[in-house]
């Protein structure tokens, strides 16, 4: 395991965001693009349960509708965005009360380059389009950021189900309005 936070200075929060970042390392990113599958559905339901959106559609993409449908995805007008958007805010005031802001600019700071890589190779392998590969790289490492502050935050709930529907293989696109997009 690469220790990417000094586990000496953070202490066990450390330990945990480099376990984590070492899961997010190891999954095997879009292994199941283009296959629709029950559990990872069920994952992305319960997520968007947690985050209590409830008036929305699940839409399966198959890989080669993905590089169309990036132009459609919009954040304006969805409830899925109206929850999103106020989360990192919320992660933020509980790690701001914990007096971890150090370990909090740590993690934007490492983290992306940790799984850039890893990423960008899966993407590619599975995709090859620039923009495609760009666009899931990016909310990748987003996706992984928000992980790890979730985990300084001790936001569990959030940060297992997200990390859960991450190693099916799939990982939700985006919205149009209240339908959202999973690959």
């Amino acid at each position: 395991m690469t220790l990417l936070l000094n586990e000496e200075t953070f202490g066990s929060k450390a330990k945990s965001i480099n376990e984590l970042t070492e899961k997010l390392v190891s999954i095997k990113w879009y292994k199941n693009a283009g296959k629709k599958e029950k559990a990872a559905e069920q994952l992305l339901s319960q997520l968007l349960e947690t985050l209590n959106v409830s008036d929305y559609t699940i839409k399966w993409l198959e890989k080669d509708e993905l590089s169309e449908k990036l132009n459609d995805i919009s954040l304006s007008g969805s409830k899925l965005w109206e929850k999103l958007k106020d989360l990192p805010d919320q992660f933020k005031a509980k790690i701001d009360e914990s007096n971890q802001v150090d370990l909090l600019e740590m993690i934007v700071d490492i983290v992306p380059e940790s799984i850039f890589h890893h990423t960008f190779e899966a993407a590619f392998n599975e995709f090859g389009e620039e923009k495609v590969v760009r666009f899931l790289v990016g909310q990748a490492m987003y996706f992984a950021v928000l992980i790890c502050v979730a985990e300084l935050a001790n936001e569990s709930t959030f940060l297992s189900l997200f990390t859960d529907l991450l190693s099916t293989g799939h990982v939700p696109i985006g919205p149009k309005g209240n339908i959202i997009y999973i690959i």
